[in-house]
């Protein structure tokens, strides 16, 4: 399924203007709208989330469905990978089964492929098609 692209936007996250509607939406999805000061300083800026990585899909002002990447390395034995957490994947209810995710996704991966990532980690069981499988507990 395409998304209409003339009623969406996809774009990279930009680390300043869109720092408070990622925060909004992650508020609104996990957090029943609380929290979005602490969302914005502890879990988006202040860490390791990778702007750059990350997708957003907009329709006009409003953001409708947010890709997360985290960046971050993790040891596998002797070797050191550099790592995406996926997470905070969200899609306003209204915007769904529209193909918005697998376009973000996509485009998403390909910018991780471009930043040198060696791995993306998703935790879920509904991210099958996008060829994430069951690792470890």
């Amino acid at each position: 399924m395409n998304p209409n692209t003339k009623r969406y936007r996809l774009a990279q996250a930009d680390t300043q203007a869109d720092l408070m509607p990622i925060s909004e939406t992650v508020s609104i999805a996990f957090a029943e709208g609380e929290h979005i000061e602490e969302i914005s300083q502890k879990y988006i800026g202040g860490c390791h989330y990778d702007f750059e990585t990350s997708r957003l899909v907009w329709e006009g002002d409003t953001l409708v469905h947010h890709w997360g990447v985290w960046g971050y390395p993790m040891r596998v034995g002797s070797v050191l990978l550099k790592s995406a957490g996926i997470g905070a994947v969200i899609t306003l209810e209204e915007h769904r089964q529209q193909g918005l995710m697998a376009w973000a996704a996509q485009e998403s991966f390909e910018a991780m492929r471009a930043a040198g990532y060696n791995v993306s980690i998703l935790r879920g069981r509904h991210y099958h098609k996008f060829g994430y499988r069951r690792a470890w507990n």
